[in-house]
């Protein structure tokens, strides 16, 4: 694994595959894809639930791993940008 925190991850104990992955998806996300983490994003690329993408997020968070930004979106559905 890329992060050592992730041995510490309590999922780890139980669903030790399911940290790997999301451990080696975060540490291979290249350029502004780093910046635009979301829980959606975590529950589709690694096709899990959303409250285990959330929970997975946050311990990550807690790790210093990842930081939680806020982003404000273009209120057009079909836009898509991030508005600053």
């Amino acid at each position: 694994m890329f992060y050592q925190e992730s041995y510490n991850c309590t999922m780890y104990k139980t669903n030790s595959e399911l940290v790997e992955k999301f451990d080696y998806f975060i540490a291979n996300l290249i350029g502004d894809e780093a910046n635009k983490i979301t829980v959606s994003l975590v529950e589709e690329k690694l096709n899990i639930q959303r409250t285990i993408a959330k929970k997975l997020l946050l311990y990550f968070e807690r790790c210093n791993i990842l930081k939680r930004m806020y982003a404000i979106t273009c209120p057009n559905e079909q836009c898509e940008c991030v508005l600053k």
